[in-house]
């Protein structure tokens, strides 16, 4: 039995599956890569389909060195690899199509497409979307469980027979895996009638002793017990981020235009910016249940993944050393899924919040899981920077456009895709891919 096979008959059952797909839907999931071979499951209401998809005409059978290949693809998703770490990022897939998923990625995030990368991106909608064209007939979304290297590209930038974006076809979701599905569906919604709140403009100060020292794999293993202890025990974590060499961070002045922006859209939301934008905020929220009261939450701060210590992972909220407090401006993994909240949406537009490492049974575990965790139903993640204003543009019309649409956000991050590739919002300038590829919705 196949990964996937696996997954689908455990969490839950491809009957069960079956009954909550809508009629006009049809779910994607994509199992591990084994050397140029991937299988691609299919599932409608009323059908299953297995293709057995063979890679190779994704390359011309050069090879590549893993560890040459491994340095580009964490370059690629913005991840940090320490030296000498042995950390294994990499799906079991040969070294020739993983340098093809790196080389897109990369293209993506340029201004515009080079002719070649437009042929490798049409290469993949032709094998996983064309050769099923009867599948999709009559379809108007596609719900996608990635996996491995396919957390890399965004479904929506695939180039259909006719030169249009796959997003322009289809609204497209995403699910980290069907057993994070099975969390979000015990979280009742309590109506979007509530307020809202959006954190932005957070401040920085560089913390004093930077100093990497994490040189050898026995050294990162010694760091992992650590930091596993002092999450238990402490909150201030800024001497094991300091020993990773992490802990400059830059203001990010366009994220106050972003949240006063939002403001002018939904009139019944709270803003917090500035120095207030503290960790200790949002747990003492929590802490006195007024978190739950709050039917979105907006966090336009940085986001951090670190592969090699994921439990450091997490959103960076204000650091000022003036500022005297028991927490250290990083609220991680853990610490967001022990927030009592209960949002219908999430929105994490920093970078990087929509990265993550691929566990077994479990597909992408990112910042997404941990607010599943906590109570969210639905959340927004952004897998690479974007420039500050198509940002900032890009929230304002997806918060206008889902008020207008029963707050259905993930038709709203979709539409506002297509928007930006007519060229209706932007006067033009944000037709490629990278002003809004990054943008991914997860939820049921």
């Amino acid at each position: 039995m196949t990964q996937s096979e696996s997954r689908l008959g455990q969490y839950p059952g491809i009957e069960e599956i079956q009954k909550k797909i809508g009629p006009q839907q049809v779910l994607v999931e994509f199992s591990k890569f084994i050397g140029d071979t991937l299988i691609v499951y299919y599932v409608t209401r009323a059908t299953i389909v297995v293709q057995i998809c063979n890679m190779s005409f994704f390359h011309s059978g050069e090879n590549h060195s893993s560890n040459t290949l491994l340095s580009d693809l964490t370059e690629a998703r913005g991840m940090k690899k320490l030296a000498s770490s042995n950390v294994d990022l990499l799906p079991d897939i040969s070294s020739s199509s993983l340098k093809k998923f790196v080389e897109i990625r990369a293209e993506l995030q340029k201004p515009s497409l080079s002719a070649s990368s437009r042929i490798q991106i049409r290469k993949l909608y032709d094998t996983f979307i064309g050769s099923k064209s009867d599948v999709f007939l009559g379809k108007k979304e596609i719900v996608v469980v990635p996996d491995g290297v396919f957390n890399t590209i965004p479904f929506e930038t695939m180039l259909c027979n006719d030169g249009e974006s796959l997003v322009q076809k289809f609204n497209i979701r995403y699910t980290p895996s069907l057993w994070v599905s099975e969390i979000i569906k015990i979280h009742q919604s309590m109506g979007m009638n509530r307020p809202g709140i959006a954190f932005g403009a957070a401040q920085y100060e560089t913390v004093s002793g930077l100093n990497p020292q994490i040189l050898s794999e026995k050294e990162l293993r010694s760091l992992r017990t650590q930091v596993t202890e002092a999450i238990l025990s402490v909150h201030d974590l800024h001497p094991f981020y300091a020993k990773l060499g992490i802990g400059k961070w830059s203001d990010l002045l366009g994220t106050e235009r972003e949240t006063r922006g939002i403001k002018t859209v939904l009139q019944n939301l709270q803003i917090c910016l500035g120095s207030n934008v503290e960790e200790s905020t949002n747990k003492s929220l929590s802490q006195s249940g007024d978190l739950k009261k709050y039917s979105i939450l907006h966090f336009a701060t940085h986001g951090i993944f670190i592969p090699e210590v994921p439990e450091l992972s997490g959103l960076v909220l204000s650091q000022l050393k003036s500022v005297v407090s028991e927490d250290d401006g990083y609220l991680t993994q853990k610490e967001i899924s022990e927030l009592a909240l209960s949002a219908d949406f999430v929105c994490l537009s920093a970078c990087e919040t929509g990265k993550g490492a691929t566990y077994e049974g479990e597909g992408l575990v990112n910042l997404t899981h941990p607010f599943f965790v906590a109570g969210a139903k639905s959340i927004c993640v952004s897998t690479w920077s974007i420039a500050d204003e198509a940002t900032s543009d890009f929230m304002i019309e997806m918060y206008r456009t889902a008020r207008d649409n029963n707050y259905d956000f993930g038709y709203a991050i979709s539409e506002t895709k297509r928007r930006f590739i007519r060229g209706t919002i932007g006067n033009g300038r944000y037709k490629a891919p990278y002003c809004w590829a990054a943008f991914e919705y997860f939820g049921n």
